[in-house]
């Protein structure tokens, strides 16, 4: 009997612990997404004033969430939106007003895809 509360109370730590992690990552995600689109709107103003400083407050966030992420997921996901803030950061210093839309897609579509691939949900678990 003992082993089995045991059991259920470790159970129970990591469920919570999962969970935790699932909200804390999609906050922080949904966060970057909402500045990827200011980001792009920025650009369709062509306001480089707006666009460095969401950039880097993007750039910011990220490799402050990448260290926990580095911890708990697959590395290749991590280094898809590493590698998309490289070239978006690289256009962003060209001033290349057509690629920095691009590549801010780009970026987006990374982020979403490391949350939908890491999302607790019964096709990602089967």
């Amino acid at each position: 009997m003992k082993n089995l509360i045991i059991a259920i109370c470790l159970f129970c730590v990591m469920l919570a612990g999962i969970i935790a992690v699932d909200v804390t990552m999609k906050k922080n995600i949904d966060d970057m997404l909402e500045l990827c689109d200011e980001l792009i709107e920025e650009v369709d103003n062509e306001d480089w004033n707006k666009i460095i400083p969401i950039f880097d407050e993007i750039n910011s966030k990220w490799l402050n969430f990448r260290s926990v992420l580095f911890i708990l997921l697959n590395h290749a996901d991590i280094d898809n939106v590493d590698f998309a803030l490289i070239e978006l950061n690289s256009m962003i210093e060209a001033k290349e007003l057509s690629h920095v839309k691009n590549y801010a897609e780009n970026l987006k579509f990374y982020m979403d895809e490391l949350l939908d691939t890491e999302e607790i949900s019964l096709e990602n678990i089967l």
